[in-house]
């Protein structure tokens, strides 16, 4: 039996028991768009993949960022307005079925909670909301006590695992130190976004290592204990100057956001396993590629700066790394920056 029709609750409904319709249902939860849809600058952070949510993505998407707009470790977040789950054929609906709706909107890697934290990297501990959700509600029954729906009423999110430096937590404004040290070291935009996204790349390349500090924790609920990464984010490069690829990755975005430059920060899969890179949009309107982890050997390595798909899809895979959500439809052919700039180097 198919139950996947999940709406929004458009008012709040007080009596258990009472037969609550749905509204503005869609027929398979996530809305997995194929095609790209521009983003926009808010607040001076270029959100490219809201743009791609379904409504309750983004309602959920809003809740998170609002959130977590303060360093915590765990927020409590409530909706407006409640979000009713119901089976599709008005039948019964089990704890499964939440369960699945939940996957395909709301846990780990997809709709709101994957879009926001890749959105907005200058806030790292936004990792926190990948890990540890429950719900907030109350089961709906009929006259007979069969489970017929749910109504959420929010969300709590607590950070298992310790993936943000443990500094990062007692020293927050270290973050917006590195981002202005390194913008004071990159200098003024340069004439052209590929002139600046240029000395970005340098900055990085010349300020971070390759690396990731690990400390084994206990779990939780008494199972093996887990090995964590605390370098993930933009904290570890901007502050520490240490981090893998999501590290880099996310600290090329946020300064990219702070020179105007929209830049949406990707996850996907090469030769070598799970990867993660940028793409950048210039002032012809096309999307390029960049990989300033893959960039960072004894010298800058050229080929994966501003790359087209002639280049850069052989090595780069976007699917299905990017869980459903579109991603900007690479040029074809990469920028002709540095022969112009670089006298063809490499």
């Amino acid at each position: 039996m198919k139950k996947k029709i999940f709406s929004f609750a458009l008012a709040l409904v007080v009596a258990l028991g009472l037969t609550v319709p749905a509204f503005a249902a869609e027929e398979n939860g996530l809305e997995k768009s194929q095609s790209w849809k521009e983003g926009t600058f808010n607040n001076g952070v270029y959100e490219g993949y809201y743009a791609q949510l379904n409504d309750i993505q983004k309602l959920l998407y809003d809740k998170i960022k609002e959130a977590f707009a303060k360093l915590v470790k765990e927020a409590t977040i409530e909706f407006d307005e409640p979000i009713l789950l119901k089976a599709e054929d008005g039948g019964s609906f089990t704890q499964d079925d939440k369960y699945q709706w939940m996957c395909d909107n709301m846990y780990n890697q997809y709709g709101g909670r994957y879009a926001v934290f890749r959105d907005h990297p200058e806030l790292p501990w936004l990792l926190a909301v990948d890990y540890g959700a429950a719900t907030l509600g109350e089961w709906i029954y009929d006259d007979d006590g069969t489970s017929i729906g749910y109504r959420m009423t929010g969300m709590f999110y607590e950070n298992t695992y310790p993936w943000v430096p443990p500094e990062a937590y007692t020293n927050p404004s270290a973050l917006e130190d590195g981002i202005n040290n390194a913008i004071a070291a990159i200098g003024e935009a340069r004439s052209s976004r590929a002139a600046t996204l240029h000395a970005i790349l340098e900055y990085l390349c010349e300020q971070t290592t390759y690396e990731s500090r690990t400390e084994t924790i206990p779990d939780k609920n008494g199972g093996k204990a887990h090995t964590v990464y605390y370098d993930h984010t933009s904290y570890s490069v901007l502050v520490a100057h240490t981090g893998l690829c999501n590290a880099y990755s996310a600290a090329f975005k946020l300064l990219c956001d702070r020179y105007s430059i929209p830049c949406v920060h990707l996850s996907g899969s090469t030769e070598v396993g799970n990867h993660a890179w940028n793409y950048v949009q210039l002032e012809d309107g096309n999307w390029y590629a960049i990989d300033p982890t893959w960039s960072d050997n004894s010298s800058i390595d050229y080929n994966y700066f501003l790359a087209g798909s002639n280049s850069f899809g052989s090595s780069h895979e976007v699917p299905p790394g990017n869980d459903g959500l579109a991603c900007p439809p690479l040029s074809n052919k990469s920028y002709p920056y540095l022969t112009a700039n670089l006298r063809g180097v490499p």
